[in-house]
C-alpha cells in the first residue's frame, strides 16, 4: 500500500536528520559526558531515560499534526 512506501521513506528522511544532528552536535556530547562524569564525582546520579537515548527515530505520529 501506498501509506507503507511514503512511511519507509519518511522514516530514511527521519534517520538521515538525526545522523546529520549528531554529526553537528558531537561537541555538545562531549560537554554532557564531562558533566556526568562530574556530577558522579559528587556523589549525584544522573540517570537519562533510555528512550531518550534510544537510536531509534521517534514514532511517526510525532509528525503527524
Amino acid at each position: 500500500c501506498l501509506d507503507d512506501i511514503e512511511d519507509k521513506i519518511l522514516l530514511k528522511e527521519v534517520g538521515i536528520g538525526i545522523g546529520v544532528g549528531k554529526n553537528l552536535t558531537s561537541d555538545s556530547f562531549d560537554v554532557f559526558n564531562n558533566l556526568n562524569t562530574i556530577f558522579k564525582t559528587f556523589g549525584i546520579k544522573v540517570k537519562l531515560n533510555e528512550e531518550d537515548t534510544s537510536p531509534r527515530p521517534p514514532p511517526l505520529s510525532d509528525y503527524y499534526y
